[in-house]
């Protein structure tokens, strides 16, 4: 097994489980080492009359593993050994349009450049433009590898915008969202050009 958990945090809960015969073992023990081999063991626990446990755990490569005493034979026993891979994931940053931004449109542009930071570990995006800040009302959705994009179209009023990053890594999809940013489009006024009324061409 190598579960994968990401977190864009310093540490990040896990959750274990497990299950025992009560009428052969009385206590549990929880291990988790840096190594397979136990020679680096960061946490020992003993756990007695439950079979779950929560620790917090930083980004990096854990095993761990349960041990008890066998009531019946008096021998210390060993479960399978599981890794765990935590993961730090950077978060997205929105870079364009800027938050709370102004874009002024004439009739005949109507072109909006989008642009966010890198995510190491993902595979594409996919930016989600709204007309409320929950995403209930997703006026455009657009998947792509890159880090810009330009929507066309976008008629004045004000947007909200948001990057998921599509994360594949250990057989798993994971969909991470950027904070969200709001900018609003405006109609530039447009002036006819300048035009010989008289005299007449001849």
């Amino acid at each position: 097994n190598n579960e994968i958990f990401i977190t864009q945090e310093n540490r990040i809960p896990v959750s274990f489980q497990w299950n025992f015969p009560e009428e052969l073992v009385r206590s549990v023990n929880l291990e988790i080492a840096g190594d397979r081999q136990f020679s680096r063991v960061i946490l020992r626990k003993t756990f007695t009359g439950t079979t779950t446990a929560r620790e917090e755990l930083a980004p990096g490569v854990y095993y761990w593993r349960l041990s008890a005493i066998n009531e019946e034979s008096g021998k210390t026993e060993f479960s399978e050994t599981r890794k765990i891979n935590v993961v730090f994931n950077s978060p997205v940053r929105l870079v364009s349009p800027e938050r709370g931004g102004k874009i002024l449109h004439t009739g005949l542009q109507r072109n909006v450049n989008f642009s966010w930071s890198e995510n190491e570990l993902a595979a594409s995006y996919t930016l989600d433009v709204a007309a409320d800040n929950d995403f209930n009302n997703i006026i455009h959705s657009v998947g792509t590898p890159l880090r810009r994009i330009t929507v066309e179209g976008l008629e004045p009023g004000t947007y909200f915008w948001r990057v998921k990053s599509h994360i594949n890594t250990g057989g798993q999809d994971i969909v991470k969202k950027s904070d969200f940013a709001s900018f609003n489009i405006e109609s530039a006024a447009v002036y006819n050009p300048l035009r010989i009324v008289r005299p007449v061409d001849g």
